[in-house]
């Protein structure tokens, strides 16, 4: 756990701190102006369509007719002249240059003609054995654009498709045609995004007890409990390396009590002089403190996105109280009733693994609101008991708001 706080700390002080989608950019003018200013960071597909710009205070949106393009400082960019009437973002410029329009590579040649390189598979079926073929219509696509420069059909037969080996062909062309290529792709953290949020929601626990081994005793039950839960969360970013997975650390406070009731009844033995009925309630009470740190992941981009996370819950355990208290009845005589103090052994802390599905929609470009389900799995004794099988979960639902 202490590693972990570490490593986000190391994060923090290293780089600098975005709290709000509106980095450091610029746009290109139709007259091949450069005017600084303020790009709104996008990851949905209306980075491809429009762009937000603030400069000086004043918000104007471009579309890809107004502009040649426009660039987040440390992140990407993005031109309009590949593809019309859309945006598509820049990985290299050069004699032949390379776009990425969503998630298919674009290749240009000199004269400005833009081809898309798709890389298929297909399973064919030969003499009752299936094998999976790779689609090749990219390779032809890439040796008629740059086979003028010395680059053979050897060159492309063992040549896997992936960015980085395109780009390989294309700068060894753009080499030989005496022309340099700028690369645009901004890998490893160069920029690192902050979002932080609260969170409100109501939990129904669990607390499963049952005897490991020997006989049950009256604890021996299900103990359940619904709270409510308040936090606070970091959302961390790393647009270099993902624009659809993210890291979220949070802290949360529980006050957590527990109910549980159990009724051993022989009053229909007949073989019992006695007749003995037995009723016990168990009342626990103890305070959380919850450190969840996941991985965020978007299912669905847009102005209502759909999102999932996973990770791992570490919780601090602190004031516990626990008493039973017991009914008896004897032969349907008048109930005695004894209380017993201290009756769990709680465990100082915990840790569980940890998940949630919800949906998010933006608010005016600046806040988001969402609604989440969450799944808290135990994967260990809640107790310090060691006779007893006690692993305590959670379901719930959390009402969230980030900036």
């Amino acid at each position: 756990m202490k590693r972990i706080l570490i490593l986000f700390s190391v994060i923090i002080i290293s780089h600098t701190v975005h709290a709000q989608d509106w980095l450091d950019g610029f746009v290109i003018t139709k007259n091949a102006d450069t005017l600084k200013g303020n790009i709104k960071y996008q990851t949905s597909d209306i980075q491809f369509q429009k762009v937000y710009f603030l400069q000086n205070g004043e918000r104007k949106e471009y579309s890809p007719s107004e502009i040649l393009g426009y660039g987040i400082y440390g992140i990407k960019s993005y031109s309009s002249q590949a593809v019309e009437n859309e945006f598509v973002e820049v990985i290299a410029i050069g004699n032949v240059s390379l776009f990425r329009k969503r998630k298919t590579l674009l290749i240009q040649n000199e004269i400005g003609e833009t081809y898309p390189l798709v890389s298929k598979t297909k399973t064919v079926v030969k003499d009752g054995e299936t094998y999976i073929s790779e689609g090749k219509k990219w390779k032809s696509v890439v040796y008629g654009m740059l086979s003028s420069c010395d680059i053979k059909p050897q060159d492309l037969k063992d040549l896997n498709f992936n960015t980085k080996n395109v780009l390989s062909l294309v700068t060894r062309y753009n080499s030989c045609k005496n022309g340099s290529t700028s690369t645009y792709q901004n890998n490893g953290l160069k920029t690192i995004l902050f979002d932080f949020g609260i969170h409100l929601g109501v939990r129904n626990g669990e607390l499963n007890v049952s005897s490991a081994n020997g006989v049950d005793r009256p604890i021996d039950t299900n103990h359940k409990s619904n709270n409510t839960i308040l936090g606070g969360f970091v959302n961390v970013r790393f647009p270099n390396l993902s624009e659809k997975i993210s890291l979220q650390v949070g802290l949360n406070y529980q006050q957590i009590s527990l109910t549980g009731n159990t009724i051993f009844d022989n009053s229909e033995n007949p073989f019992r002089t006695n007749l003995v009925v037995d009723e016990y309630e168990i009342k626990s009470d103890f305070t959380a403190i919850g450190i969840p740190v996941s991985f965020k992941g978007l299912l669905v981009d847009g102005p209502l996105s759909v999102f999932v996370q996973a990770g791992m819950l570490f919780n601090q355990i602190s004031s516990p109280s626990s008493s039973l208290t017991r009914e008896r009845r004897i032969n349907n005589g008048t109930p005695t009733i004894s209380q017993e103090e201290g009756f769990f052994d709680f465990k100082n802390s915990s840790s569980h693994a940890w998940g949630r599905f919800g949906i998010s929609k933006s608010i005016n470009g600046k806040f988001k609101i969402g609604l989440s389900f969450d799944v808290i799995f135990a994967n260990d004794q809640f107790l310090g008991n060691e006779d007893k099988f006690s692993p305590f979960n959670q379901t719930g639902f959390s009402l969230l708001l980030s900036y």
